[in-house]
């Protein structure tokens, strides 16, 4: 849950930074987006500093690039959750590529559900209803591209803990 509060409010706070510069306000949705993550995780991942900071400033540069690139912002996002899923294969090496490329498909599918909710939610006519499913369409695309991040995660972990023979 907390997750999905930190991409809505990311980029609730980006939307006044990109009425100035639309760059700054992918910028600041995707760092604040990504501390969401990170603290939903906090328990989860062992995350050092140097790697959070490294997944803020991914999400922050992605988020950047991915609201000038029109329509497929969403492969920029799939990219973003790639080069996350490198990050926190150097916590878990247990983490393979298959878990890493699932990793980014679920950014992306995320991501293109999100925008295509957002599009619609956009045309409702009363504007209460619109700001609300707007909302709605942002926090599921977070939801599921974080959701099934962990759930890659998790499952690498189970496997590797699996594979290991207990001692005593």
């Amino acid at each position: 849950m907390i997750s999905v509060i930190g991409w809505v409010v990311g980029v609730l706070l980006g939307l006044p930074f990109a009425s100035g510069f639309v760059p700054l306000g992918g910028l600041v949705a995707g760092a604040v987006g990504a501390l969401g993550m990170v603290l939903a995780w906090r328990r989860e991942l062992p995350l050092s500093r140097k790697r959070i900071f490294a997944l803020v400033g991914i999400w922050a540069l992605m988020g950047a690039i991915a609201v000038v690139t029109g329509p497929f912002f969403f492969v920029v996002l799939a990219l973003a959750g790639w080069l996350t899923g490198m990050v926190l294969q150097q916590a878990e090496p247990a983490l393979t590529r298959k878990h890493i490329a699932m990793i980014a498909l679920g950014w992306g599918l995320g991501w293109l559900v999100g925008g295509i909710a957002f599009a619609i939610a956009t045309q409702v006519p009363l504007k209460p209803l619109s700001g609300l499913l707007v909302i709605l369409a942002i926090g599921l695309a977070g939801a599921t591209g974080s959701g099934n991040m962990l759930r890659q995660f998790r499952g690498a972990r189970e496997k590797a803990m699996i594979a290991v023979p207990p001692t005593g």
